[in-house]
């Protein structure tokens, strides 16, 4: 399959983001910024500038009003999608971060760091909210439930936890993997989450017991980002071996081998109508594909 669209950085590019409306696409980079391009030509309509170092997550409100970023810089920050000025800037974590979600209603934003705590901030006061600490190592990525009540998070630490989102207390630890979990995500009914790892394979666990009902295996190297379709019937996964996997829910089989990328696939993102996928890779680029179905 070859790509719809091609767009670049000037460096790696780490994180890819669609509007809730599938009008807009969003590009966090090593190169201190954020590109937000309209679809589905690929034009660049804005680039958000003020990060002092590279940016690593992002995510779009919503309303599509406003966009989040996340930055080796330390910060979190909530910028204006339509004129790119930036609105907040929140700090708290004491390393370097590495992940971060919003929550469905785009109230608020987690984040994981290297100093091992997943932190939870009010995006309307921009004040920092929970801290939740637990995992022992770098946390590598987290993530909401779609209905927002739980958080995820992997960690380096090869546990994935499990914390209710208003009480900021652990609920469940999963030890699924025997090596570093790199990426999560929850399924859109959220009955399942899906975690990536180290170890080249792809757990699928039901939310309801914490069991593993799946292995996928495929990869040859670091599973590095998931994104379920919204419909339900996808998993794509991102690896360091530099391929984008289509994997059918219902068969648990790979149905895509996409590999027009160079080197490590971080993000991976799927278009609200299931349509278009959009991947971000260590060589600076980004590809837009036709993977509806």
């Amino acid at each position: 399959m070859e790509p719809l669209l091609e767009l670049r950085h000037n460096n790696a590019v780490y994180a890819v983001a669609f509007s809730d409306d599938g009008k807009r696409l969003a590009s966090a980079s090593l190169d201190n910024t954020v590109k937000v391009w309209s679809l589905p030509q690929g034009e660049h309509e804005l680039t958000l500038k003020g990060h002092g170092d590279g940016v690593c997550s992002v995510a779009f409100a919503p309303d599509g009003d406003h966009i989040f970023t996340l930055s080796l810089d330390k910060s979190v920050r909530v910028w204006n999608a339509k004129d790119g000025s930036q609105k907040t800037q929140m700090l708290g974590h004491q390393d370097y971060p590495t992940c971060m979600a919003a929550a469905p209603d785009g109230k608020l934003v987690a984040s994981g760091a290297f100093d091992k705590d997943v932190r939870i901030w009010n995006v309307d006061s921009g004040q920092p909210g929970a801290v939740l600490k637990g995992h022992t190592q770098v946390v590598n990525s987290v993530a909401f439930s779609p209905n927002g009540e739980r958080l995820i998070s992997g960690s380096h630490d090869h546990s994935i936890r499990v914390w209710n989102v208003g009480s900021g207390k652990q609920t469940a630890l999963i030890s699924a993997h025997a090596a570093p979990v790199e990426s999560l995500t929850y399924s859109p009914d959220g009955s399942m989450l899906a975690s990536g790892s180290q170890d080249k394979t792809i757990q699928l666990i039901s939310t309801k017991t914490n069991a593993t009902t799946a292995i996928l295996k495929g990869h040859a190297h670091t599973v590095r980002s998931l994104a379920f379709s919204p419909n339900g019937k996808l998993l794509a996964s991102g690896s360091n071996d530099a391929s984008i996997r289509l994997w059918n829910i219902a068969t648990r089989q790979t149905v895509e081998l996409l590999e027009r990328h160079k080197n490590s696939v971080y993000g991976v993102a799927f278009s609200p109508d299931s349509r278009l996928l959009a991947s971000a890779g260590f060589d600076r680029t980004i590809f837009v594909w036709d993977v509806g179905r």
